[in-house]
């Protein structure tokens, strides 16, 4: 059972992983003939997130 502190954090939480997500895809937008970079960013920002969210879930 989540407490309103919980979501409030997941959703802070998610919400800078889709913003820092929409920025790298936008400085990265010139770089599409490789593609390759959005992809490792995000995986980046993946793992940074569920890091994040293991020491959340652990901290609990």
């Amino acid at each position: 059972l989540y407490t309103s502190i919980d979501f409030f954090a997941m959703t802070v939480l998610f919400r800078t992983s889709f913003n820092q997500l929409r920025c790298t895809i936008h400085t990265n937008y010139i770089q599409l003939t490789t593609g390759h970079t959005i992809y490792n960013h995000m995986a980046n920002i993946l793992h940074k997130q569920n890091r994040l969210f293991q020491i959340f879930i652990y901290y609990r």
